[in-house]
């Protein structure tokens, strides 16, 4: 079986941070600014762990480094993953504004 966890860790990442930011929110507006903040913020470790996945185990070979760069595809997908929840949240903050106007 492969490790598809870290696909869903985006996933559930992304959908967590557009649930809080709906939640801490004041307005209608501010919620999906937030939610799309949030989206952002979650999906930087995930690529952050993508990144470097290569060039890690040249600079410290160690298990878990191995392990990382065999599974850097999965994190790259629970990147896009999570991305793709983000995407979701930004037209959101545009039709909201123009209801303001």
């Amino acid at each position: 079986m492969k490790k598809v966890w870290a696909l869903w860790l985006g996933l559930f990442a992304g959908v967590a941070a557009v649930a809080a930011g709906l939640l801490v929110g004041a307005g209608l507006q501010e919620s999906w600014q937030l939610a799309a903040r949030y989206t952002a913020r979650a999906s930087y470790p995930l690529f952050l762990i993508t990144f470097i996945a290569s060039s890690l185990p040249r600079l410290h070979r160690a298990p878990w480094t191995m392990a990382l760069f065999r599974d850097r595809r999965w994190w790259g997908l629970g990147f896009a993953s999570c991305f793709f929840v983000h995407l979701l949240a930004l037209p959101s903050i545009t039709s909201t504004s123009c209801i303001g106007l």
